[in-house]
C-alpha cells in the first residue's frame, strides 16, 4: 500500500472517533489542525516522508468528510437507534433471542 492511502486510511479510523472531542460551535479550524497534526505525525514514519501540499491534501479530505458524516445530531440519532435495540433485547427471552433479535 502506498504512503497516501497508509496515511488516509490510519488517519481516517483516528477521526471517527477523535472527532467528538472537538463538537462545539465554529470547531472547524480546530479539527483541520488536529486532523492536520495527525497526518503529520503518521508522515514522520516512512522513511521518505511526503511533501506536505500531500498530506495537507488528505489531512483536508477527512477533516471535511467527517464535519459532514459525523454530527452530534447524527451520533445522537446512532446511539438512540442503538438504545432501542438493546431495550428490545433485555425485555424478554435471554441472550440467543437478543442476538436474534439483532441480526434479524
Amino acid at each position: 500500500m502506498g504512503r497516501n492511502s497508509d496515511t488516509f486510511d490510519n488517519v481516517r479510523h483516528w477521526a471517527y472517533k477523535a472527532i467528538r472531542e472537538y463538537w462545539r460551535p465554529d470547531y472547524g479550524s480546530s479539527w483541520e489542525y488536529a486532523v492536520l497534526a495527525r497526518c503529520e505525525t503518521i508522515k514522520m514514519g516512512y522513511d521518505t516522508p511526503m511533501q506536505y501540499s500531500e498530506v495537507k491534501s488528505i489531512a483536508r479530505s477527512i477533516a471535511k468528510w467527517t464535519m459532514r458524516h459525523f454530527t452530534l445530531a447524527k451520533f445522537s440519532e446512532s446511539q438512540a437507534r442503538k438504545g432501542v435495540k438493546g431495550g428490545k433485547c433485555s425485555k424478554g427471552g435471554g441472550r440467543l433471542f437478543c442476538v436474534l433479535l439483532v441480526y434479524h
